[in-house]
């Protein structure tokens, strides 16, 4: 119908090349979402592979722990030389002169210091 406004109107639109803008930004969209769905897939990986760690650091943690109860060795005597193991490993990394504070904890937690 040539009389129509909304014909007219579309007709306007299509002429300046809104049409054509709308269709490039559902594209870029389109881009977008792709781009989120592949990080959102990363990110799931990291998670797996986050957790896959964690898993193989606690299986240790219950190794070292029996371990250090069969060996019968008093925690006392082995303290000092764990802590300057730790300082040793840890201190460029924690920033911090006596190494991190948090593997000492966990260290004394598995050997049974402060128990």
């Amino acid at each position: 119908m040539p009389g129509n406004p909304a014909h007219a109107v579309f007709g306007e639109l299509e002429a300046q090349g809104f049409l054509r803008q709308i269709q490039e930004i559902e594209g870029s969209l389109k881009g977008i979402a792709e781009q989120l769905a592949s990080f959102a897939g990363a990110a799931t990986e990291r998670a797996q592979e986050t957790e896959s760690f964690a898993a193989h650091i606690l299986a240790l943690q219950a190794i070292v722990a029996v371990l250090a109860r069969h060996a019968n060795v008093p925690p006392e005597s082995v303290a000092a030389e764990i802590r300057d193991e730790i300082k040793a490993r840890t201190a460029k990394l924690a920033g911090n002169t006596d190494g991190s504070p948090e593997v000492l904890a966990i260290a004394q937690a598995l050997f049974g210091e402060n128990r």
